[in-house]
């Protein structure tokens, strides 16, 4: 019976994600195939109703950068989304504050 590779490597995938929720770099580490092909697995997985999207890890800027997969059916969690009205708010907020410290005071006056 011959073994082809990239059925070793689902079952890598799978066997990791078995033991605990896993995101994107703790199946690439495990598998050593691609970013971009286990991310294409992993949405295929997930049409098949094999894994879902159980947590999202953020970023230093408080945004859901990293997805972490559950196996199993299940819903997947909702992304956080900053609202427009919000987003709006805040670009105002920082262009006032540079209105108000501008650095361009310093110029040197010509007499």
């Amino acid at each position: 019976m011959s073994v082809r590779i990239n059925q070793i490597c689902y079952a890598l995938l799978i066997k990791r994600l078995m033991q605990d929720d896993a995101t994107l770099a703790d199946l690439v580490e495990v598998s050593g195939l691609h970013v971009k092909t286990v991310e294409k697995t992993m949405r295929v997985f997930r049409s098949h109703g094999i894994v879902h999207i159980s947590d999202y890890i953020q970023d230093a800027y408080g945004r859901d950068a990293f997805i972490v997969y559950r196996l199993g059916e299940g819903k997947d969690k909702k992304k956080f989304r900053i609202p427009d009205a919000e987003r709006t708010r805040r670009c105002k907020l920082r262009k006032k504050m540079l209105n108000l410290h501008p650095t361009s005071l310093l110029t040197v006056s010509q007499s």
